[in-house]
């Protein structure tokens, strides 16, 4: 877990062993990482590679948490059609 927070770009390999005993504390490193790489995405390669993510934190977390970080983002950047068409898939 400790590695993960400190390098949350591994989350998505290791949230299935996490996820038992720390859901809460994967849950946060999934929506820092979610939101660090929407904020950086510029194009559609990048958007779908976020919707991915989120894909996994779906998997790891549910998906009323999947579907507000995606609400959520929705709302942030809503000037975005790309980004916009990419989280409708989700």
């Amino acid at each position: 877990m400790e590695y993960c927070k400190k390098h949350v770009h591994n989350i998505t390999d290791y949230y299935k062993h996490l996820v038992p005993e720390c859901k809460n504390d994967v849950g946060l490193i999934f929506v820092e990482y979610i939101r660090a790489r929407a904020m950086h995405a510029n194009g559609r390669n990048h958007y779908r590679e976020t919707c991915e993510i989120i894909r996994h934190y779906k998997k790891a977390c549910g998906k009323e948490a999947a579907y507000a970080i995606r609400d959520e983002l929705k709302e942030k950047f809503p000037r975005r059609p790309a980004f916009l068409d990419e989280l409708r898939k989700v």
